[in-house]
C-alpha cells in the first residue's frame, strides 16, 4: 500500500463530488495518483437530502469497465485496487 503519513497515521487522500438532484461534479480532483495502490484514496460525495434512505452505489469507469461501489457510510467510499 503507498500512503502519506501524518505523525504516525496513514491517510487517505480524497476526490470529492457534489451531487445535484443526478447530476454529478468532481470539485477536488487528484492528479499524480500512482498505480496499484491500495485503500488510499477514498471519493467523498456532497449529497443533498432527497438522497437520504436511499441505497448509494458509485460507479467508477476504468479502461472501458465499470467498478461499482457501495456507498456505505452515506458520504465517503474507499476505492479499493479490485474497484478501479
Amino acid at each position: 500500500m503507498i500512503c502519506l503519513k501524518e505523525k504516525g497515521v496513514e491517510k487517505m487522500r480524497t476526490i470529492s463530488f457534489e451531487v445535484t438532484g443526478q447530476h454529478i461534479e468532481c470539485t477536488e480532483a487528484i492528479s499524480d495518483l500512482v498505480g496499484n495502490t491500495r485503500e488510499y484514496v477514498q471519493a467523498k460525495f456532497s449529497l443533498p437530502t432527497e438522497w437520504d434512505g436511499l441505497i448509494q452505489i458509485a460507479v467508477f469507469t476504468a479502461n472501458g469497465k465499470n467498478y461499482p461501489v457501495l456507498n456505505t457510510s452515506k458520504t465517503t467510499c474507499i476505492l479499493y485496487n479490485d474497484n478501479v
